[in-house]
């Protein structure tokens, strides 16, 4: 018998979290102003050891909103060195997700105000939000997005590469390819969005390839035991619904098991009565993959220790209103 909690130490890949309690992304602390350079200050993140920020865009056509953070300049990376810092100083580690919003933006966040790319041209059933000419943030339907061209895919694995890097040189603990809540690579991903008539669309293998090109991509600069994949298995992200997606699901995370990945992040739905996970997914990630699984949505104590006791989860990521404060001394009883 194994006895877990919330505080037991976990070791995700190449670094040591001192407990099993994520901060979720999106944190006020990651907002960036308009050339994508986070400026928030860093306040207090505790009781987590692991603080997820908030998904950085690798490159200047990846912006899904006004207020998103990119990895791609030296400024954005000197900022982020900078609040990775303030992170360290609280004890805390950071992974960092690396992103590309696809057809989730609007042509006043693109250069030259051209169309957003995704897989397939169409409009994401989704708002974003943007700003206007006196400064003022507006909520406005996504603009519709054209068919990205075989150059453009085979550009995107670079990016992410050097984003990667970037990561890295400022501080990160961990970088996390961010392949959900509906950005470009989940887009790749989902049937509905992808209806590709080449090597990048139609049958499961086809619609993972750009995400392994990433994976292998990131790895020529990223220890395995330092990269996390982050996967949205069900729900509605930005207007794109997984719908059987866990063929892909455990096709990438068999990928990354051979890889030698650090972790997998399950990005469930943030609204408590939203889809959940299947257990029998959850049970068929651990039969292929032997790394940490953490998890992201809406966690609260008692769902995150039901299934840390039940082994089908290795870390939760709450928000700070369902951030644990004083956590249960009872010792989950593992199998």
């Amino acid at each position: 018998m194994q006895s877990i909690s919330l505080n037991t130490p976990l070791h995700i890949g190449a670094v040591r979290a001192a407990n099993r309690i994520a901060l979720n992304s999106g944190h006020p602390a990651f907002r960036a102003d308009a050339r994508g350079v986070p400026n928030g200050e860093g306040p207090a993140f505790a009781p987590a050891s692991l603080v997820l920020a908030s998904s950085a865009t690798v490159n200047l056509t990846g912006y899904a909103r006004s207020g998103m953070p990119g990895l791609y300049d030296p400024t954005q990376q000197k900022a982020w060195q900078a609040l990775i810092q303030r992170v360290h100083q609280q004890g805390c580690l950071l992974a960092l997700p690396l992103t590309h919003a696809g057809r989730v933006s609007h042509r006043s966040l693109q250069p030259n105000g051209v169309a957003p790319i995704a897989p397939t041209a169409g409009q994401a059933a989704s708002f974003t939000s943007i700003e206007n000419s006196q400064g003022h943030i507006l909520r406005t339907l996504c603009s519709e997005a054209r068919t990205m061209l075989l150059a453009e895919i085979a550009d995107l694995p670079n990016d992410f590469r050097r984003a990667a890097a970037m990561a890295l040189e400022a501080g990160a603990d961990l970088v996390e390819i961010d392949a959900a809540q509906g950005y470009l690579l989940h887009q790749f991903l989902s049937a509905e969005s992808n209806q590709r008539q080449d090597m990048y669309g139609g049958s499961v293998e086809n619609r993972v390839r750009l995400v392994l090109e990433v994976m292998d991509a990131v790895l020529q600069v990223c220890p395995a035991a330092r990269l996390g994949l982050a996967l949205s298995p069900v729900g509605v992200f930005r207007g794109l619904e997984s719908i059987d997606m866990s063929d892909a699901i455990l096709q990438l995370a068999a990928a990354a098991q051979a890889r030698g990945l650090a972790y997998l992040r399950l990005v469930e739905p943030e609204w408590r009565y939203g889809h959940q996970v299947p257990d029998a997914l959850r049970t068929g990630l651990r039969k292929v993959f032997g790394g940490a699984l953490l998890a992201s949505g809406s966690y609260d104590q008692d769902k995150a220790g039901d299934l840390l006791a039940r082994e089908l989860l290795d870390m939760a990521a709450f928000h700070c209103s369902q951030m644990p404060q004083t956590l249960t001394t009872q010792v989950l009883q593992v199998a």
